[in-house]
């Protein structure tokens, strides 16, 4: 009789990493068309363009971050396995918490609980 593993593949755990990573980097391209906006209507410095190629490195940093974690992951064993629930209850904005944790969100619960920014 196999022993039943506790825990969660590493694996898993990198590749969900990986994606938020991406999702991120996506998040943070959409903020050229911010910035073209503003130098289409305002123009802009050379100080302002130069602080404003920040996204595109940041954009940039973390797509390879994600692209690197989430090949990373496949290549570890199904047996590879951590506790990560003590690392999950550290994040404090609570979608990417329940993501990671891949918890089933209840629609009744508070969709905003504290730790959350939403300024919009």
């Amino acid at each position: 009789m196999e022993k039943e593993q506790s825990g969660t593949p590493l694996g898993d755990i990198l590749l969900r990493i990986g994606v938020e990573l991406g999702e991120a980097a996506r998040s943070v391209e959409d903020l050229h068309a911010l910035v073209g906006a503003t130098v289409k209507a305002n123009g802009a410095n050379e100080t302002f363009l130069r602080e404003a190629q920040t996204i595109d490195i940041l954009q940039q940093h973390l797509s390879a971050l994600g692209g690197f974690i989430s090949e990373l992951s496949e290549s570890l064993p199904e047996s590879w396995r951590v506790e990560s629930g003590d690392a999950v209850s550290k994040v404090t904005l609570s979608k990417l918490r329940q993501r990671l944790a891949q918890i089933r969100v209840d629609e009744s619960q508070d969709q905003h609980p504290a730790g959350d920014c939403h300024m919009f």
